[in-house]
C-alpha cells in the first residue's frame, strides 16, 4: 500500500512536469531544519524480564531536516515534492524509560499549492494540500525487554570459581 502511494505521488508530479516546463521557469526550492516533538502510543502494561512494566512506545523528540521543491503550472498554481527525515530513537516507557534502538522516520509528500493575489505583493496567502507517505525504520525491541545475560552469567561464573 505504501509503495503504491509513493508511486502515485511521484507519477502525479511527473505528469504535471510538462506543464511546468511550458511556463516561465519559476519555482521554489527550500531546505528545512528543525525540532520534532514526537508522540507514540500507550496501552496495557507488559511485565518485562528486566523487572519493569512497559506501557508506552514512543519515538524520542529529535532534530529533523527536509528538502522541498516545486514549479509553477500557472501564475498562481504550483506542484511540488517534499522529503523530510527525523533521526530518532525508539523508547519504551512505563516504570522505567529505556531506549530500544535508532529509528529513522522519513516523509514523502507531493503537493499542490495555490497562491492568491499577484506575485509582486508583500503578503501572499496560499492554500496548500497534498498526498504522501511516512516510513519508519526498523528498531528491534528484543534487547530492551531482556536482561544483559552475558554480563549476569559471567559474573555468576566468576563468583563460583
Amino acid at each position: 500500500m505504501l509503495k503504491k502511494v509513493v508511486w502515485m505521488v511521484a507519477a502525479a508530479t511527473i505528469v504535471a512536469a510538462p506543464s511546468v516546463f511550458a511556463q516561465d521557469h519559476r519555482g521554489e526550492v527550500g531546505v528545512d531544519f528543525g525540532w520534532t516533538f514526537s508522540d507514540g502510543v500507550d496501552g496495557q502494561g507488559v511485565p518485562a524480564l528486566d523487572g519493569n512494566i512497559y506501557d508506552r512506545v514512543d519515538p524520542k523528540d529529535s532534530a529533523k531536516w527536509g528538502l522541498h521543491g516545486g514549479g509553477y503550472i500557472g501564475p498562481n498554481a504550483e506542484v511540488g515534492f517534499m522529503y523530510s527525515q527525523q533521526l530518532s530513537t525508539l523508547q519504551l516507557g512505563g516504570t522505567n524509560t529505556r531506549d530500544v534502538g535508532d529509528l529513522k522516520i522519513s516523509n514523502y509528500h507531493g503537493y499542490f499549492a495555490y497562491n492568491f493575489f499577484d506575485s509582486d505583493v508583500k503578503v501572499r496567502p496560499y492554500l496548500f494540500g497534498g498526498l504522501g507517505a511516512t516510513t519508519f525504520g526498523d528498531a528491534s525491541s528484543r534487547d530492551a525487554v531482556q536482561p544483559p545475560r552475558a554480563t549476569v552469567n559471567s559474573a555468576a561464573a566468576r563468583m563460583s570459581a
